[in-house]
């Protein structure tokens, strides 16, 4: 039974892929075909977005590389449903990398008709592999902040997610004790390193007891075994966390943060790379592609119990 619905996600998951790039509803050929055949052979780009196909057939630095070698390598810590996380009934390793935000990446990919390489690390390394010039793009619910758009050059958003806000998990007994922001001052929070909700405990909250964590379980392991009296959370993240433990609970109590888009992130200086992305991310948001894409995600973490 899990194999099947396995493969009715997949499909679910994978169908605007088979329906190309563009606006063209009925494509002779897949974009990606198009595109690595235009690589290879020198001709015209054709994916069916004019404005992309100007972007490649002019392309410099590192989009030419990727046109050239005819891969583009993300970088992620898939641990985040439902954007990024582990399908253990998938037995290849790149295909088990599912979520919204993979197929995000495989979307750019298909766009840009070349394969695509997924590298799962752990969250600090996320950042930094893309600013070294390791990975052409980190894809990891990565929201945008200006020390970010500082360091590295940043997609448009790609998704605004109004429920997706900076909260809290804390113990279901517990729930009550929190009704305003300040109730959180002066207590254990846990989050995880490098993270927006870092920032948000350290510049919101006064006093606050912190401990930090490679990954944002190791934190909810925390609050259940008593280290922490609460975890700082984004929701989307917290969700499937608090379905899979009934002990705990999203609270009512949220950060003040209106910034709550997810952005690609690419090496400072790839102008064209960026540029790229944009034209696909456009694409994506006016078929509504992410919000599919998260609502078969969603399911799957709800059958999976993550």
């Amino acid at each position: 039974m899990k194999k099947m619905f396995a493969l009715l996600m997949a499909l679910t998951m994978t169908a605007s892929l088979l329906a190309g790039c563009g606006s063209s509803a009925e494509p002779t050929a897949s974009t990606a075909s198009t595109a690595v055949s235009a690589s290879a052979s020198g001709a015209a780009y054709d994916t069916g977005m004019p404005e992309l196909d100007s972007i490649l057939n002019s392309a410099t630095g590192r989009l030419a590389d990727i046109l050239a070698a005819g891969k583009i390598t993300c970088v992620s810590e898939v641990a985040f449903a439902p954007y990024e996380f582990v399908d253990p009934d998938i037995s290849n390793e790149q295909d088990s990398y599912v979520g919204s935000d993979m197929e995000l990446a495989r979307y750019i990919a298909s766009c840009l008709g070349v394969d695509l390489e997924i590298d799962n690390v752990v969250w600090d390394a996320v950042a930094t592999g893309v600013q070294d010039g390791k990975y052409d793009m980190a894809i990891s619910g990565m929201l945008y902040t200006e020390e970010r758009a500082e360091a590295m050059d940043l997609s448009d958003i790609y998704v605004t997610d109004e429920t997706n806000v900076q909260t809290f998990i804390v113990p279901e007994d517990k729930v009550g004790d929190y009704t305003q922001l300040s109730d959180f001052d002066g207590k254990r929070i846990a989050y995880q390193m490098g993270t927006v909700q870092q920032e948000l405990v350290n510049s919101q909250l006064k006093n606050p007891v912190t401990s930090e964590f490679s990954n944002v379980q190791d934190a909810v392991l925390a609050l259940q075994s008593g280290k922490c009296d609460a975890v700082a959370i984004a929701y989307q993240v917290g969700l499937p966390m608090v379905e899979a433990n009934k002990d705990l609970v999203i609270s009512d109590v949220n950060f003040s943060y209106d910034k709550n888009g997810l952005v690609v992130a690419c090496k400072k200086g790839e102008s064209d790379l960026v540029a790229a992305i944009n034209v696909i991310v456009a694409d994506e948001i006016s078929k509504g592609l992410y919000t599919e894409w998260t609502a078969a995600a969603q399911s799957r973490v709800q059958e999976l119990g993550l």
